[in-house]
């Protein structure tokens, strides 16, 4: 069965970290959500992110704080 919830592990790679910036991928790893979910929020304005040419990016540190 999928980790539903982010592991401490997972976290606390990026916790302390200022600006470091992750992919769809990534983040969706750290939160504990699948890529689709992170989409649909993206899309509804729910969770912070960029894009930098034209790719999604998210601050670790912000997606941490979201949930």
């Amino acid at each position: 069965m999928a980790q539903k919830y982010p592991s401490e592990e997972m976290l606390g790679n990026y916790k302390n970290q200022e600006a470091c910036f992750v992919d769809v991928k990534t983040a969706s790893q750290i939160i504990g959500v699948k890529p689709k979910t992170l989409y649909s929020w993206t899309s509804q304005r729910k969770i912070p992110h960029y894009r930098a040419n034209g790719k999604l990016l998210f601050n670790a540190k912000e997606i941490i704080d979201f949930v």
